[in-house]
């Protein structure tokens, strides 16, 4: 039971962090507004304080951003699918899970919102409970 719960968790953060890769893929221009209560903050959701800094929004940089977004979010789906046994080999879950979480965090940090603080807690538990602890016993999750 606790192996499914871990698939669908991961699942969904995979398919949020790939959909952010969306915004890379434009010209850079579009934005999405803060709401109301978060004017303060001065990066809008889906851009990056490091890309507006250096000016490059809409140039290749971003374009290879969008991949990270995208690979990030696709190896934690890929981690999902190898817990259940489908598609995916179970050996390789693990690894596709840091990997994911990895990237995944990376990019959450350089495009920082205060909307992002679940998917940064949440890439932070993926890579302690595999890097440090060793939870998550190989008979539990089948490898």
């Amino acid at each position: 039971m606790l192996k499914y719960l871990i698939a669908v968790i991961l699942i969904g953060h995979g398919f949020i962090v790939s959909a952010q890769s969306g915004g890379n893929f434009g010209s850079g221009n579009s934005q999405i507004a803060n709401p109301s209560w978060l004017n303060w903050f001065p990066i809008t959701l889906g851009r990056s304080w490091l890309l507006t800094v250096f000016k490059l929004e809409g140039t290749l940089v971003d374009k290879i951003f969008g991949l990270i977004w995208l690979a990030s979010g696709l190896c934690i789906v890929a981690a999902a699918l190898g817990i259940l046994g489908f598609i995916v080999p179970r050996e390789l879950w693990r690894t596709l899970a840091i990997y994911g979480a990895s990237g995944s965090l990376i990019m959450l940090l350089l495009y920082f919102h205060p909307f992002f603080i679940i998917g940064i807690l949440i890439d932070v538990a993926i890579l302690i409970t595999l890097l440090w602890t060793n939870w998550l016993p190989k008979t539990l999750m089948g490898a």
